[in-house]
């Protein structure tokens, strides 16, 4: 079954099964960056970008690793090979660790 997922003024056909974790439920997955403060949840968009990027990249290798997320302020590169998100808009291109957690 697929979903539509509004990203960005555009919508993206989702196959469902492409976002699973390995015992079949991608909801288990929570992606995370390290911020001033500590570690902190991407949005529900966010979510589903960066873990489609890294299905795609477990699935295929050649794949692209990286993905382009929009932040409260910015817009940032995220590269789950790297796993690093990089600002993208600002002059000092801030690079952070990001990590992905399970959610049970």
């Amino acid at each position: 079954k697929k979903s539509k997922v509004f990203v960005e003024s555009a919508v993206f056909e989702i196959d469902k099964k492409s976002l699973l974790d390995d015992d079949g439920d991608c909801r288990k997955r929570v992606w995370e960056f390290c911020g001033k403060n500590g570690w902190e949840a991407y949005d529900a968009t966010s979510q589903v970008k960066i873990e489609k990027t890294y299905q795609e990249c477990l699935k295929n290798k050649s794949a692209s690793s990286t993905v382009i997320v929009k932040g409260p302020e910015w817009k940032y590169e995220i590269d789950v090979n790297s796993m690093t998100q990089t600002n993208i808009e600002h002059t000092d291109r801030k690079q952070r660790k990001i990590r992905f957690r399970r959610n049970d």
